[in-house]
């Protein structure tokens, strides 16, 4: 009961985000950047709540991964919102390219490892996470 209390929150918050922006569009002249870069930071905070989530529900544990996916979020709502010189969208794009091209060598090698465990006869079982 306590989650879905704290979902129905979250979802009346992103409404109430979502609603203030459209508001600010259309009575204050907000322009489409200004509702754009707002819209995009909503997804973004969706994601680190997400994240935020799963760091509760797995006994205190927090893939690495979804730092890099939090930063690959980031990176493109900051190259479609504020692209003012060439220079600044090729920092945008190298950073995009060094943390998907980092969090692919990080998932294969969770990939195959794990295969290599599952084949490995003489490997000692893998050990069960200590919880409190």
């Amino acid at each position: 009961l306590r989650f879905r209390i704290n979902c129905y929150f979250f979802v009346f918050l992103i409404f109430q985000v979502f609603y203030f922006t459209l508001r600010d569009f259309f009575v204050d002249d907000l322009g489409f950047h200004g509702a754009l870069e707002q819209i995009f930071l909503i997804l973004l905070l969706v994601e680190v709540v997400a994240a935020i989530k799963l760091y509760f529900v797995n006994n205190h544990h927090f893939p690495l991964r979804f730092i890099f996916y939090i930063g690959i979020t980031d990176l493109i709502r900051r190259l479609i919102i504020s692209w003012d010189t060439a220079g600044e969208v090729m920092e945008y794009s190298l950073g995009i390219l060094i943390l998907v091209v980092v969090l692919s060598i990080w998932e294969l090698k969770s990939f195959f490892l794990e295969k290599w465990r599952s084949e490995c006869t003489q490997c000692p079982p893998k050990q069960e996470k200590f919880e409190l």
